[in-house]
């Protein structure tokens, strides 16, 4: 399925009703520019069935003034409605309840709490041996033996989007050229399917064009795609590789020799003479 196809998809999911899709196509939209239409499909995941996703985004949103008026009360009371529902399910030793909590903890710049993060990561890995949890373990602890070797240096926690689950592989390039070319797409079905109706003449029979305003990176030979120019980045303890564009991908693991990364999804990038490529 081409990325053209995705989003596609993503909008016909979302108007029938699924709050992934709605996250995910929030997703897309703040990547491409427009956070008012993100908020949009934020609240309406959050009007189907309450997602947890879709929740932290509005709250974020809210906290950081992005797409709407900011609002510190508003993204407090939605921060604590998403950690009573968290720590409700993590009494129950639900794994993505318990990651949620640590990641919440370890990342949030008002509710950061370091021995909070490592307890939920740490009963997540006891419970169901999750390889995130036992590599943040280590992380975080190699991050205070840093602190304690130099105490007057304030930890650096850098805040990222993919606390929240985001999952959307799409290339923000394709992506900004796919959504204006689906939305000329459906317009054009619409009044096509009126035209044939009124003239007796039924289905348009139209579908979507193969292809069409999809994005494809060129193979480099060796089983990577390129991504363009980045550059590898450490704050404190948290390590992201971020792009040209401005886009950060937080990985768990680098290997300085062979000039490879892992991210938390198991994809796997390197990186060589100032570009990235992935796998």
């Amino acid at each position: 399925m081409d990325r053209l196809a995705e989003v596609a998809d993503l909008i016909n999911q979302a108007e029938e009703g699924n709050s992934t899709a709605c996250f995910e196509l929030g997703n897309v939209l703040h990547d491409c520019g427009d956070p008012q239409s993100a908020i949009e499909y934020y609240r309406k995941g959050i009007s189907i069935d309450n997602n947890i996703d879709c929740t932290c985004a509005l709250a974020e949103a809210y906290y950081e003034g992005d797409g709407v008026e900011q609002d510190s009360e508003k993204a407090d009371s939605l921060y604590e409605g998403i950690m009573d529902r968290l720590t409700l399910l993590a009494s129950e030793n639900d794994e993505s309840a318990l990651l949620g909590l640590a990641f919440f903890y370890q990342n949030s710049p008002k509710y950061f709490d370091l021995d909070k993060a490592y307890g939920y990561f740490a009963q997540c890995f006891e419970i169901t041996k999750n390889p995130v949890a036992g590599q943040m373990m280590i992380d975080i602890e190699e991050f205070k033996q840093l602190k304690n070797q130099n105490p007057t240096k304030p930890p650096n926690v850098k805040k990222r989007r993919d606390y929240r689950g985001l999952k959307a592989v799409f290339k923000v390039i394709g992506i900004c050229i796919a959504i204006p070319l689906i939305a000329l797409f459906y317009i054009g079905k619409f009044f096509v399917t009126i035209l044939l109706a009124f003239l007796g003449g039924g289905s348009s029979g139209y579908s979507s064009p193969s292809g069409s305003g999809s994005y494809s990176s060129q193979d480099s030979g060796s089983g990577y795609k390129s991504m363009g120019k980045g550059k590898l980045v450490q704050e404190g303890m948290h390590r992201y590789i971020e792009t040209s564009s401005g886009k950060r991908i937080s990985i768990m693991d680098y290997d300085t020799y062979s000039g490879t990364a892992k991210d938390y999804d198991g994809n796997s990038y390197k990186i060589e003479g100032g570009g990235i490529e992935y796998r």
